[in-house]
């Protein structure tokens, strides 16, 4: 009888014409995209910004760039005005903060998020806050330093590099590649420093000796990150020292991560682990090899299929199998779940134009 079922479902399934398969995956994804928006949306505090993770415990300022991120490409999708309003709601936040106060600094998504933010909507206030506040007072040496006096675009990668460091070490390209695309989206006079920095990052790359959480961390995440920030930007590196120095090319790099991803299509912490529903890994190793190649797309096939499988009811998602829901990760699931290219942006008719095209890129 067993067998007779089995055999009934299967006719069934291969009389379903194709068209209507892929039209049930299709809706499947816009629900989710749905639900993970009014998720994140419901859990805005009235600032504008979020508490890491759920808990009451104040807005952190500097996850309000990859949430952004990720009810942008949201929007795009949902065309839902509440999601579009607390995108807006944060990156009015950022802009008072920066025009406000003179030690305030941003966040390394921030200028992604706000140059993104200024395509969707727009307005032009957001990318000449990125442009001015940002790049030119880096290029300037007038950038706030932490802890006191200022920095120039040499002294804010190397402050960077000494926070990422030891076994953090490998968020080095994480933290970077927004800036890179930020910085090569509007053509900022030192994008090449910003540049040879990811690629030393990548360098700088070290997989941990041992399996379950050991030490130096988020080694998949600095690698996604290295990928997907040379992919976005289409630069080429061949890489000469750290754990991926066999690689050639940021072809290989792409294969080296591809080659990560689990049966269930979820992405490990690291190369020695196995994958555990790594939500943050997965995210962005989707951004990474939607960016690198077509080659690609059956790996980030299975990575959707895994967060539309791993979605709670509520629409959010737990950090990693059985762990607790964390509000910046779950909006970088939404964000590759949401993909939308940035559109092409070389206008230059605003009235800051102050970056420029000094210097040829490498």
């Amino acid at each position: 009888m067993q067998k007779k079922m089995t055999m009934l479902i299967f006719a069934i399934i291969m009389a379903i014409p194709m068209s209507f398969c892929v039209q049930l995956a299709i809706a499947d994804q816009a629900d989710a995209i749905q639900k993970g928006a009014d998720h994140i949306v419901s859990l805005q505090n009235s600032d504008g910004f979020w508490s890491w993770p759920h808990d009451p415990n104040g807005s952190a300022s500097n996850i309000g760039g990859p949430i952004g991120l990720g009810l942008l490409a949201a929007y795009e999708q949902t065309e839902d005005r509440r999601h579009l309003k607390a995108a807006k709601d944060t990156g009015n936040w950022i802009v008072e903060r920066v025009k406000s106060d003179l030690t305030a600094r941003f966040s390394t998504f921030d200028p992604l998020f706000l140059l993104k933010l200024s395509e969707v909507t727009d307005k032009r206030k957001y990318k000449r806050v990125v442009k001015k506040l940002f790049f030119k007072r880096l290029k300037n040496g007038t950038y706030p330093k932490s802890g006191g006096g200022f920095n120039d675009t040499a002294g804010w990668i190397a402050d960077l590099q000494a926070g990422r460091s030891g076994n953090l070490i490998n968020l080095r390209p994480w933290d970077l590649a927004p800036v890179v695309i930020a910085a090569f989206k509007i053509k900022a006079a030192d994008r090449n420093l910003f540049l040879q920095a990811l690629k030393d990052g990548i360098n700088t790359l070290t997989a941990p000796s041992t399996s379950g959480f050991a030490p130096p961390w988020w080694e998949t995440l600095g690698l996604a990150g290295g990928v997907w920030g040379l992919s976005t930007i289409n630069k080429e590196f061949d890489p000469t020292s750290g754990a991926y120095s066999s690689a050639d090319s940021v072809k290989d790099l792409a294969d080296a991560l591809a080659a990560l991803q689990g049966p269930d299509g979820d992405f490990p912490f690291s190369s020695m682990d196995a994958p555990e529903g790594d939500l943050q890994e997965t995210a962005y190793a989707i951004l990474a090899l939607d960016a690198a190649d077509d080659d690609y797309e059956n790996n980030v096939i299975k990575a959707v299929a895994f967060l539309l499988d791993a979605q709670l009811p509520n629409g959010g998602w737990p950090s990693s199998t059985g762990g607790s829901e964390n509000v910046e990760a779950e909006a970088e699931a939404l964000w590759a779940l949401s993909l939308e290219e940035f559109d092409d942006d070389d206008d230059d008719d605003d009235d800051d134009d102050d970056e420029g095209d000094e210097g040829e890129d490498d």
